[in-house]
């Protein structure tokens, strides 16, 4: 009796699905979430970042860096602080 063990649990190969679509997952790549199977098309299309044009989703994100900076109050002599934010 064949058998897929992945995230934890065991299926038969014909039950191994990702958890949005029903595609039958067994035979090619699988991604994880919450101890979920999903497809790549719905992994990517639901959990990756979006494009701010075009809605899609953003699939080669290896660094993303934001800097910016700002003072909440000049008036209280505080200075500038840079915050960077780090995606990796």
């Amino acid at each position: 009796m064949q058998m897929v063990t992945a995230v934890g649990k065991t299926w038969h190969p014909e039950h191994f699905v990702c958890v949005h679509c029903g595609e039958a997952l067994s035979s090619c790549n699988y991604f994880e979430r919450d101890l979920e199977p999903y497809c790549e098309r719905d992994y990517y299309r639901l959990f990756s970042p979006k494009c701010e044009t075009c809605a899609g989703p953003v699939l080669d994100v290896s660094f993303i860096e934001f800097s910016f900076s700002f003072c909440l109050d000049r008036s209280s002599g505080i200075q500038p602080v840079k915050v960077t934010f780090d995606i990796s």
